[in-house]
């Protein structure tokens, strides 16, 4: 995904009155910090350049609980995927090992996130 941190774009977006942009990012086990924060700063960057919220975010994983990235750096997540929540953009990081993650592929095809 890319996100554009353009002033001119972010208050295009404000000037037609719509609401926050609700992205979620759900992140797999192992994930690196580093596409991380990639992934999110840019969207909080945009939020403050532009003095507005014009982005919110939820940080999903697979159960809820924290998210170790490969960094072994916590990440508190908002949510599960089993959250029925309304989200404009649905962002997955994936992970270097997925190994212990290749038996979960089914939650792809029945999240809400898709």
């Amino acid at each position: 995904m890319i996100v554009r941190c353009d002033l001119a774009v972010v208050q295009e977006f404000a000037d037609r009155g719509q609401s926050p942009l609700h992205v979620s990012i759900i992140v797999l086990p192992e994930a690196s910090l580093m596409t991380f924060a990639a992934t999110v700063d840019p969207i909080r960057a945009a939020n403050r350049l532009g003095g507005s919220k014009y982005y919110q975010w939820r940080i999903i994983s697979i159960d809820g609980q924290q998210i170790v990235t490969t960094s072994e750096t916590a990440i508190q997540a908002d949510g599960s995927i089993k959250d029925k929540t309304s989200q404009d953009v649905t962002v997955v990081l994936g992970s270097f090992n997925l190994g212990p993650s290749r038996g979960r592929r089914a939650w792809c095809l029945q999240t809400p996130h898709a």
